[in-house]
């Protein structure tokens, strides 16, 4: 109103229009407060005369003195309700609205020359600052989506071009059915899909909650075993990889666990099949994957870096060179089952903290 918009009500002084026969136009909160102006007189009614012990006519012609004048005019009045002095001044205002009449602001004489349009100031310097900061924020948050799309756009065509050189290994194998054929690329499939499921429900789109994500695999491989009593059972502490070091990872241990499924368990045989992943040492990880069907006839003692074989073996080495990892394998024996170690340092630094540090895992998904 008047021009001076919502600073009147946050200034911390007695602010008030009024009008050359006393109509009280406009009082801020303190002024209401202090001058002990009743809520149903507080705008457009003639009472600024009445709010005081001083003749009604005496305050009337004050007003109109400080209507000729655009300097300040001191005045004092005494308030009816308790006769407490109140220091004041006023001036002439123009008002914005032509051809009215001009009106008088009165304020508390405690103020300084020119507090007013300080304080004013004050207040506009600092909704400018609040809108800068608000703005920056903003600029922060586009440019952190730009930048994440961008990551994401990145990351999908580097799984759909990890996944097509998988099945371009897989074709230059031994001839397998369509069935197996098209289950394996299922699986291949899942593995991704259910890290971009845990990427897609975090707030880091940078990090992966590998205890997770393992759990997510497993669950899902778990479906795979036809009825046999295979558990496949993931063990992982609160450990988060970045996604470049956790796509190959779940690929590998796709592949393993889907390998030992299809030749270490034979059709009629139940056991577990165990996946851990755990600091090595100070600076690398190791992903185990291990089952419990021991070899009868097989010698006493590990042996240790087992020759491998199969296209999914030669997968796992390619997956493990992407992480510069080393791969150890141990064959079954009269105590132990089949075994597989993925050592590496991944290329970024990981998250390993308390849980409390990290993003909730999700649930893995149920197939309907």
């Amino acid at each position: 109103m008047f021009g001076l918009g919502i600073v009147p009500e946050a200034l911390d002084v007695d602010i008030a229009l009024v009008s050359l026969t006393g109509e009280i136009v406009y009082a801020n909160p303190r002024a209401r407060a202090n001058w002990a102006i009743p809520p149903e007189r507080a705008r457009g009614c003639a009472a600024f005369q009445a709010l005081w012990e001083e003749i009604g006519s005496t305050i009337v012609r004050r007003c109109s003195l400080m209507a000729a004048s655009t300097t300040w005019k001191p005045f004092a009045l005494h308030r009816r309700v308790d006769g407490r002095r109140i220091g004041l001044k006023g001036r002439r205002v123009r008002s914005q609205i032509d051809g009215a009449p001009a009106l008088v602001l009165i304020v508390s004489d405690r103020v300084r020359r020119g507090a007013f349009r300080s304080h004013a100031a004050r207040l506009q310097r600092r909704e400018l600052d609040r809108l800068s900061q608000a703005r920056a924020e903003t600029q922060r948050a586009l440019t952190c989506e730009t930048q994440s799309r961008v990551e994401n756009i990145h990351r999908t065509r580097n799984h759909f071009a990890l996944l097509l050189s998988m099945s371009r290994m897989a074709r230059r194998g031994p001839p397998a059915s369509p069935h197996r054929v098209l289950a394996q690329c299922e699986r291949r499939i899942s593995a991704v899909a259910a890290l971009n499921d845990i990427l897609s429900r975090s707030q880091d789109m940078q990090h992966v909650r590998m205890d997770a994500l393992l759990a997510s695999l497993c669950a899902g491989l778990q479906h795979s075993v036809n009825g046999r009593a295979v558990s496949v059972v993931a063990e992982c502490g609160p450990i988060a990889l970045n996604a470049s070091d956790a796509t190959p990872l779940s690929l590998v241990t796709n592949e393993a666990i889907t390998n030992a499924l299809q030749h270490t368990f034979p059709d009629c045989c139940d056991g577990e099949i165990r996946v851990t992943l755990q600091p090595f040492d100070d600076e690398r990880l190791a992903l185990s994957i291990c089952d419990n069907v021991t070899a009868p006839h097989a010698p006493v003692g590990p042996e240790p870096d087992a020759e491998p074989f199969g296209a999914r073996s030669r997968m796992i080495a390619g997956l493990a060179s992407q992480l510069g990892a080393t791969v150890t394998t141990a064959a079954a024996t009269h105590a132990t089952g089949r075994s597989m170690q993925l050592v590496f340092q991944p290329h970024r630094p990981c998250v390993s903290q308390h849980p409390a540090q990290l993003p909730p895992p999700h649930p893995p998904p149920h197939d309907a």
